[in-house]
């Protein structure tokens, strides 16, 4: 019997032979083709909500920002915690969850590595003779890849009221004399909004939420701050960091149907 693959067809088209398919001659294949109808149908709902809702704002300028996500990437568990180092300054700083998981990369890339290489991780005199092979490339990449996550992961988001400014390094701004090499760096005074929008990563083990939070300047452009998974988590963060900044919150998780 020839195998009918379901993702060739548009929705309609699937549709139509849901109308005509002989539901007792083929049961396996009804049930198939339902299944793909349904998720076709969840994913028309979910860019429905996922769809620009600028004119769900009364402010004039909402409707000139754009309100697609910034990133197409996103965490599905609560990356950053937001600490309030004092009264003047709040800092987004990478979760205990984020921190293991990077490590949890880094450290089962080089078990993964040595054990490959020949090395009894269980002797107390560990060889120093290595055999590379394959396998040990695969954990060094893995161990390479759980060091730039961490990187990347773990430089801090600093709102200081104090200075007027916000940036985003390692590095302070007066420890640089030109602040364009910061990797974002801003005045305080520039931002008009905190905006809040959901969006959908699509993953080869199953597509998921995650929800990002970017700065809107007084020329209507963005400054992306964060983005994970947690939605109650990540709308406190952005009403804190609104309150502090004293500026409003534009969400679209609000308006969603």
């Amino acid at each position: 019997m020839a195998v009918f693959d379901n993702a060739k067809y548009s929705l309609e088209e699937l549709l139509d032979v849901e109308r005509n398919i002989d539901r007792e001659a083929y049961p396996e294949r009804y049930q198939t083709l339902q299944t793909e109808i349904e998720k076709r149908k969840n994913d028309q709902q979910v860019k429905k909500v996922l769809a620009p809702k600028s004119e769900s704002f009364a402010e004039p300028l909402a409707k000139r920002v754009i309100w697609s996500p910034m990133k197409s990437e996103g965490a599905n568990f609560q990356a950053y915690d937001l600490a309030e180092d004092s009264h003047y300054r709040l800092v987004f700083k990478a979760s205990t969850y984020a921190i293991i998981f990077y490590w949890f990369f880094i450290l089962i890339g080089l078990a993964y590595a040595l054990i490959a290489a020949g090395v009894d991780l269980t002797s107390p005199q560990l060889d120093t003779e290595f055999e590379f092979s394959f396998h040990t490339i695969v954990g060094m990449c893995f161990v390479g890849a759980g060091l730039v996550l961490f990187y990347k992961g773990t430089i801090p988001f600093v709102f200081d009221k104090s200075r007027g400014w916000y940036w985003k390094d390692r590095k302070s701004p007066t420890a640089v004399v030109d602040k364009s090499s910061l990797q974002e760096f801003g005045k305080i005074n520039d931002i008009i909004a905190v905006q809040l929008i959901p969006k959908l990563v699509e993953d080869s083990e199953g597509d998921y939420y995650s929800f990002e939070v970017n700065l809107v300047l007084k020329d209507c452009s963005r400054v992306h701050v964060i983005d994970h998974g947690s939605k109650d988590a990540i709308e406190k963060q952005a009403n804190k960091l609104s309150s502090f900044l004293d500026i409003p919150l534009w969400s679209t998780l609000n308006h969603q149907h």
